[in-house]
C-alpha cells in the first residue's frame, strides 16, 4: 500500500512509538472517535505499522481484530517466534495504552487470544494485569476483542500523551503557516492541539473567551475571517503529508477534510501557487540538493 518516505519502521522497537510521528498523529487523533480512529488505522496501517497487519470483523458486541502476520507457533525457527512474540506483545502494550486516550480509562481489550502455549501461570497473569483484560493462549491465531460500545469513544485531549503528541504536531504545522497577529497565532495553536475535527467558530470563539460577535470583528480587523483559517490550517497539514508520506494527493485532500480532491487541487494551488504534486517534487529536488553539498 504506502510506506513512510524515510525511516525503517520496522522491528519490536517501533510500535510503542507508532504515534510519535507527527503526521501519523494528526491521521489517528483527528478522527471524530475511536470508530474513525480504527478505520484509519486498519486502512492506513501499512504506513503506521507496516510489520505487524490485523484484519477486522465485528459480531454481535465484539470487535475482533486478527494478526495477519504469521503466528509465533506456525514457525519452526526458535528466534524467529521469539521476535514474531515480542512484536506482538509490543503492539498489544501500545494499544492498551488506548483506554486511557479514549475517555474513562478503562482498558479497550474485552479478551486476547495468543497463539502461544501458557509457559506459567505468573507470565499469564503478569500479561493480564497489563493489559488489564482475560488472557487465553489457543492454538489457533492471535486475536483480539473489543467492546463494540468502545468504538463510540471520543479521544481525551487531556490525556498527557495525547496532549504530548499534538504539541509536537503543533509545532510542525506552525512552522508551515504565517500568521498575521498573535489572536492568529493563538486561534491556529488551538487547532492543532484539538484532538477530533477543526473547532467550528462558535468553539474557537469559547476556547478563546470571547463570542463569536467579538471573534468575528477581531479577526476583521486582521484582515481575514475564520473560514481562511481554517483553510490555511488544512493546507498546513496537507503540506506534512505530502512531505513525509508517500501517500497520492487524493488520499490527503480526504485526510484534511475535502470530500472533492478537485476542490483541494484547486484551493492547494491557489494557495502555493504549485500543485500538490510540485511542491513535493520541489521539496525532494531541495533535499537532494542539500545533501550533495555535504
Amino acid at each position: 500500500m504506502f510506506s513512510v518516505t524515510n525511516n525503517d519502521t520496522r522491528g519490536a522497537n517501533f510500535l510503542p512509538l507508532m504515534f510519535r510521528r507527527e503526521i501519523i498523529a494528526h491521521l489517528l487523533l483527528s478522527s471524530e472517535n475511536f470508530d474513525e480512529w480504527l478505520c484509519r488505522y486498519l486502512l492506513y496501517q501499512d504506513l503506521i505499522c507496516p510489520a505487524l497487519l490485523v484484519q477486522q470483523d465485528v459480531k454481535g458486541d465484539d470487535v475482533n481484530l486478527y494478526f495477519l502476520a504469521p503466528d509465533p507457533l506456525s514457525t519452526s525457527s526458535a528466534p524467529h517466534r521469539e521476535c514474531q512474540f515480542q512484536l506482538i506483545k509490543d503492539w498489544l502494550m501500545c494499544w492498551a495504552r488506548l483506554g486511557e486516550m479514549f475517555g474513562d480509562g478503562a482498558p479497550p481489550f474485552r479478551r486476547v487470544e495468543l497463539a502461544l502455549p501458557l509457559s506459567s501461570l505468573e507470565f499469564k497473569r503478569s500479561l493480564r494485569q497489563r493489559l488489564g483484560c482475560d488472557v487465553r493462549f489457543v492454538s489457533g491465531g492471535t486475536r483480539v476483542v473489543i467492546p463494540v460500545e468502545f468504538l463510540r469513544k471520543s479521544v481525551n485531549s487531556t490525556d498527557p500523551l495525547v496532549a504530548e503528541l499534538l504539541s509536537a504536531l503543533s509545532k510542525r504545522v506552525l512552522e508551515k503557516l504565517e500568521p498575521q497577529s498573535l489572536l492568529v497565532e493563538k486561534i491556529y495553536r488551538i487547532m492543532a492541539s484539538h484532538a477530533g475535527a477543526i473547532p467550528t467558530m462558535e468553539i474557537m470563539a469559547g476556547k478563546l473567551f470571547k463570542s463569536v460577535r467579538t471573534l468575528r470583528r477581531h479577526l476583521r480587523g486582521d484582515g481575514v475571517n475564520y473560514q481562511e483559517l481554517v483553510v490555511n490550517y488544512r493546507i498546513a497539514v496537507a503540506k506534512c503529508y505530502l512531505l513525509d508520506t508517500n501517500l497520492p494527493a487524493n488520499e490527503i485532500a480526504r485526510l484534511v477534510n475535502y470530500a472533492d480532491s478537485s476542490n483541494f487541487y484547486r484551493v492547494f494551488r491557489y494557495t502555493e501557487g504549485v500543485t500538490p504534486s510540485q511542491y513535493r517534487n520541489r521539496a525532494s529536488l531541495n533535499t537532494v540538493d542539500d545533501l550533495s553539498v555535504l
